[in-house]
């Protein structure tokens, strides 16, 4: 059984997820090259299988919830505002910042938990995220360009 922490924690996950994939979709309105597109449509892509790897942590039977301290996480230091600009640039910063923030979001819960699936997943997701970060800022420096 699946504590109310754990839920709260993999909702707020999923919500996160869900807001970086409907930005990716957004950014690609707004992007000037075909590459710059093909690469934010990858993006959406994968943080819609992370939005399917986290919903099925909440019916998986075979994980553990016991963690030591996950209770203590605060979401707010996990939430970045949606940039109200209609600038590619800063909508493009503001991903770089939510990726961030995903990144330590994960590597955090990999110490909360002691499942060793969930460490393990968390801490792959905590990579993933940070690679999304990289990505974006490549596409944030060559625009500088």
């Amino acid at each position: 059984m699946k504590d109310e922490v754990f839920l709260n924690i993999i909702n707020f996950a999923i919500e996160r997820e869900i807001e970086a994939a409907e930005l990716y979709a957004a950014m690609q309105e707004k992007a000037d090259s075909p590459a710059i597109k093909n690469l934010l449509i990858e993006l959406e892509a994968m943080e819609v299988v992370h939005i399917e790897g986290l919903t099925q942590l909440i019916n998986d039977k075979g994980l553990s919830s016991e963690n030591k301290g996950a209770d203590s996480i605060q979401f707010s230091d996990y939430v970045i505002e949606a940039s109200e600009s209609n600038d590619f640039k800063e909508t493009l910063k503001t991903a770089i910042l939510r990726e961030e923030k995903s990144s330590f979001f994960y590597s955090n819960l990999a110490g909360k938990y002691l499942d060793e699936k969930l460490k393990s997943l968390f801490l792959s997701l905590s990579k993933e995220e940070a690679e999304h970060k990289k990505m974006l800022e490549n596409i944030y420096y060559s625009e500088a360009e």
